[in-house]
This record gives C-alpha cells, sequence and structure tokens, in this order.
C-alpha cells in the first residue's frame, strides 16, 4: 500500500525534470534551432531542408511566422554563425498593413523577451505626421521609421520597419553578443 504514493511521487518527479530539461534545452538556442559559432553545415542540419539560397557568407530559407511569409537568413563569418534574422515578404497594398505587422511582431517579442530596451517612432520628414492614414506611405517613402531593440545575455534583438522609393522593409535581426 505504501509503494503507490512513493512511485507516484517518483513519476512526477521524473516528470518535471524531464520536462524542465526540455524547456531548457529550448532556451539553449540562440536563433531558431541555432547557437551562436555553429559550422555553416550544422545551421544547415538544425534546418532539416535544403536551404533556397547559399552564398559565402548567407543561408537563406523560406518559412512562415504569423501567417506571414518571410525570408529567413544566416549570416556565417569564419564558417561561425554571427547573426540570423527574418524579412517579411509578404506585399501589401494598403501600407498601413505593414504597421499592423510590426506591432504583431512586436506584441509576440514582448511576449518572450519583455518590453524592449529602446522603442522609437522616428519622423525624418513630418509631412504626413498628423495623418494616420498614410502612414503607412510615410514608411514607404522615407519619411518614418519604427525600431525596437531588445538584449538578452547572448542576443542584441532589433525589430525595424522602414523604406524607401515606395519599398517598405520590416525585419528582425538576431545579433550574437559572443565573439568567437
Amino acid at each position: 500500500m505504501n509503494r503507490k504514493p512513493y512511485n507516484f511521487l517518483t513519476v512526477l518527479a521524473l516528470a518535471i525534470t524531464f520536462f524542465t530539461n526540455i524547456s531548457h534545452a529550448a532556451q539553449d538556442f540562440d536563433f531558431r534551432k541555432t547557437r551562436w559559432g555553429m559550422s555553416k553545415e550544422e545551421v544547415i542540419q538544425s534546418e532539416g531542408k535544403k536551404p533556397i539560397n547559399e552564398v559565402a557568407t548567407q543561408i537563406y530559407y523560406r518559412d512562415s511566422i504569423l501567417d506571414r511569409k518571410v525570408l529567413v537568413i544566416y549570416t556565417i563569418t569564419n564558417n561561425k554563425l554571427r547573426a540570423g534574422g527574418y524579412t517579411l515578404e509578404d506585399e501589401h497594398t494598403n501600407k498601413n498593413v505593414y504597421i499592423d505587422d510590426y506591432k504583431d511582431f512586436k506584441g509576440v517579442l514582448i511576449d518572450k523577451y519583455g518590453s524592449p530596451m529602446s522603442d522609437e517612432v522616428i519622423w525624418h520628414n513630418s509631412l504626413y505626421i498628423n495623418d494616420s492614414q498614410r502612414w503607412g506611405f510615410a514608411v514607404s517613402i522615407g519619411h518614418l521609421e519604427y525600431k525596437c531593440r531588445w538584449e538578452t545575455e547572448r542576443n542584441v534583438l532589433v525589430l525595424g520597419l522602414h523604406g524607401d522609393n515606395n519599398e517598405v522593409s520590416l525585419h528582425i535581426a538576431y545579433i550574437g553578443k559572443c565573439r568567437l
């Protein structure tokens, strides 16, 4: 009779240890399923599929985050992973939707990393500052820029939205702090 509580407690302790280890293992990654310093081959292996493009210092994949198409970029220097990031590939006719995308990504990053160290809305030209319906257009012509920055023990993260020549770029960069 006394064995059942003991067995239950043993199973419970093992389960807690197992799930804690899984949780810690997930937190050990710097970007996606990689760590800074991994070789190009290790990065490709971590993705589990062939890159869409590969050059001397970068590896590219396509993926989706929050139901949006993104280009995944790994930056390799001296055969060591130094940085990674996402660039939004979705295109919107209504340029204000890019601001919504930015806010959605920002919300996810805040949930994961807390409040950003810096959170800036920068007007390079205030022509449309009083017309919020044109803010997306203002981004596309370089008048308005959004950017946030977080730091963790091993990473600097930058979320940015900017544009020029009627083109908009939304990106998230993960940059390794460690010197390998």
